[in-house]
């Protein structure tokens, strides 16, 4: 019940009407159930009395007023206002939801179980804040019900009342096994589904598109198929049971809630205890009696069912934010300090990913991480970024722990171009400025940024030019970009952030080495003014850097200029010599 009282104060905080609203029809609807039971007592009542016509006149016409009041005032809250003010409080769960997720650490965001948590967070902030709404409502309807019905049958004879209460209690435990089955089957497709989900989304997914039409996509049909064949099997080992008890108990309960006051009533109008008006009140007021608490009985187990749900969406929301200080960082450039930094990702505690870094890059510095694959250079660059923690060892920015900057404004003041771009199916400009265009100036610095990565020339010539739509997904005109393409609009929305420190994830690798020479002569350009840290695997594009460190193993193995590294005849130079005889190589053939 907490849970669901939890969802109702949300609820309340983000639409005020709509609590007010839901117990007003449930006031209405309690009502309009005792008019209902009134008017067969008084209908067969008005037909022994000596005017017939004006007496069924009147209680024709109070039973129709209240009716019409009830119908129309239901109808337009439920049908108008409900739909608009569910979806308020969808959008402000919603809302929370991201908001959220973006204050998790990276770290928590990479356990395979938060995927499962996210998506069920949201599958209930959808689905789960009506279905509560209306389980408080119906809550409230029975309740109101419940009494004005026993006002009324009661005072023609309180056994009529333990009549009511018989089918109820035979119902309800069945009605408590049906709902804990029931939680448990949709509990095992969450993950089959998932994986649905997933496989039929990468068919309409861009960057899928050609390799799932070139290669063999045998293994994906069978994790589909596997995932279906699982649905399917635990729909035909489980519903079938639900279905028989469920109906069973239904059909219980119809033969005990009209067979006994029949029984019992008729009797009664047999030795002429009870009027035959007395009789059609009470076995309708027995019967909606009965529905009604039998409805209470139902909620309960509901009530149980969406609080289990509803703590998905609790648990969620509760997983620990990450940690931001309060210290703000000025615009401009900054020096980066490592101490000793130890890293491992939480689920490989026993591999080091960085081993006792200490490194210190000055404001303005352009320093190359370089080093084969694994080696921890993109994982230090994550650190530098606050997207992880070590977990010994510290970072300081501007001789500040990284732990003590407030976290929007140390990212707002670190732009990254990462190894695999991503882009949104949203203009160009906005793709850059991250939202919408506001202003003609907003267009010039678009513009501008578009030029010094060297895409402005094809952006250019597209019909909308930067107001050209990317991917088809929303835009039948939509433009496809390529991999070098991608990658230079990366770097431009870098670019636009302006930020003091310049981070660079192998933003060639999908250049050729004519543009690739090309690009970073304009990022070394765009980087003065920046603090710029450069991770590449082709070593030609390093040789402009103020200092490389050549990273293995988690430990800076070799560290100084192209030059001064080249003379140790190192690791560093023997990578170096191997890249230059194969490109020679490859130009030869």
């Amino acid at each position: 019940m907490k849970n669901c009282i939890w969802l109702l104060q949300k609820s309340a905080k983000a639409c005020p009407q709509r609590l007010p609203a839901m117990l007003l029809v449930t006031l209405l609807d309690a009502v309009n159930a005792v008019n209902i039971i009134l008017f067969y007592k008084y209908a067969v009542q008005a037909l022994y009395q000596e005017e017939v016509l004006k007496q069924m006149a009147i209680v024709v016409g109070i039973y129709l007023a209240v009716h019409v009041i009830h119908s129309v005032v239901n109808n337009y809250l439920t049908q108008v206002k409900y739909p608009v003010w569910n979806e308020t409080i969808k959008q402000s769960l919603s809302k929370e939801i991201y908001e959220q997720y973006q204050s998790l650490s990276a770290d928590t965001v990479q356990d395979p179980k938060f995927y499962d948590a996210y998506k069920k967070a949201l599958d209930e902030s959808d689905m789960r804040t009506e279905a509560v709404l209306n389980t408080i409502q119906a809550v409230f309807g029975n309740l109101f019900s419940i009494f004005g019905i026993i006002a009324v049958i009661a005072s023609m004879n309180w056994i009529l009342v333990l009549l009511a209460i018989i089918p109820v209690c035979t119902s309800a435990l069945v009605n408590l096994k049906i709902v804990k089955m029931r939680y448990q089957y949709n509990m095992s497709c969450v993950k089959p589904n998932r994986m649905v989900e997933y496989i039929t989304r990468l068919f309409y997914q861009p960057e899928y598109r050609e390799e799932i039409r070139l290669h063999d996509n045998a293994l994906l049909q069978k994790r589909y198929h596997d995932a279906v064949d699982e649905v399917s099997s635990q729909t035909k080992a489980q519903m079938p049971k639900i279905v028989l008890i469920s109906a069973s108990g239904a059909n219980l309960f119809s033969l005990i809630n009209y067979g006994i006051p029949m029984l019992v009533l008729g009797w009664q109008v047999f030795q002429g205890i009870t009027t035959i008006g007395e009789f059609s009140t009470g076995v309708i007021g027995v019967s909606n009696l009965s529905s009604s608490l039998f409805g209470i009985w139902c909620i309960i187990p509901g009530i149980r069912e969406q609080s289990l749900y509803i703590e998905n969406l609790r648990t969620f929301l509760s997983v620990q934010k990450e940690t931001t200080g309060e210290h703000t960082l000025a615009f401009g450039m900054h020096e980066i300090t490592l101490q000793d930094v130890h890293f491992h990702y939480s689920a490989n505690t026993v591999r080091e990913v960085t081993d006792g870094i200490s490194l210190h890059i000055k404001k303005g510095e352009k320093i190359a991480f370089v080093g084969e694959n694994g080696a921890g250079k993109t994982t230090l660059v994550k650190l530098i970024e606050g997207l992880y923690h070590p977990t010994e060892g510290e970072i300081l920015i501007d001789g500040t722990p990284i732990e003590q900057l407030d976290k929007q404004s140390l990212r707002c003041n670190i732009a990254t171009v990462m190894q695999k771009p991503v882009h949104y199916s949203f203009t160009i400009a906005e793709n850059i400025l991250m939202r919408e265009i506001q202003s003609d100036a907003d267009r010039e610095q678009v513009q501008q940024v578009l030029e010094e990565s060297g895409l402005w020339d094809r952006v250019s010539k597209f019909p909308k030019g930067m107001d050209s739509v990317l991917g088809k997904e929303f835009d039948e005109d939509g433009i496809e970009l390529s991999g070098g393409e991608s990658q230079k609009l990366a770097i431009a929305r870098a670019l636009y952030e302006n930020a003091g420190v310049l981070i660079l994830d192998e933003p060639a690798n999908s250049l050729d080495p004519i543009a690739e020479a090309e690009m970073y002569e304009r990022m070394f350009a765009a980087g003065k003014d920046r603090t710029l840290i450069l991770i590449s695997h082709r070593l030609y594009s390093t040789r402009k850097a103020d200092r490389i460190c050549y990273i293995e193993n988690g430990k800076i193995a070799e560290e100084g200029t192209h030059e001064e590294l080249m003379k140790a005849n190192g690791k560093y130079a023997a990578m170096y010599h191997l890249q230059v005889s194969l490109y020679a190589k490859g130009a030869a053939q």
